[in-house]
């Protein structure tokens, strides 16, 4: 009985999820790119204004495909479509690992605040 219980939370925990993501490739300058996948939504124009706490937004909301991109100051970028689930993060260089949980602990706020 005990076990059981503890996999209900584990199930739980991962129902819970608010996005994934994956490595897409290793770029010749050192920097990494990342797909993140929202879980619960989709990329809406609140979640995109709401990425100016990140960086420089750029957002081309009359595009076919309605546009964003976002340029923090040490060098994160995220660029992605309206309406998908999908967008991606490329990773500078220098302590990556370190600045990709900053990113996913920013996004999590981010995404809290627009539900």
């Amino acid at each position: 009985m005990h076990h059981a219980s503890r996999f209900a939370f584990h199930v739980w925990q991962i129902a819970m999820k608010d996005f994934e993501s994956r490595k897409v490739e290793d770029c010749f300058d050192g920097s990494r790119v990342y797909e993140y996948r929202l879980t619960q939504s989709t990329i809406d124009e609140t979640f995109i204004q709401s990425l100016a706490t990140l960086g420089q937004l750029e957002y081309f909301p009359k595009f076919p495909r309605p546009f964003f991109r976002v340029r923090s100051q040490d060098g994160l970028q995220l660029k992605g479509v309206q309406n998908e689930q999908t967008f991606q993060v490329i990773l500078p260089g220098k302590e990556q690992q370190k600045r990709r949980k900053q990113f996913e602990n920013e996004l999590r706020t981010i995404l809290r605040r627009s539900s």
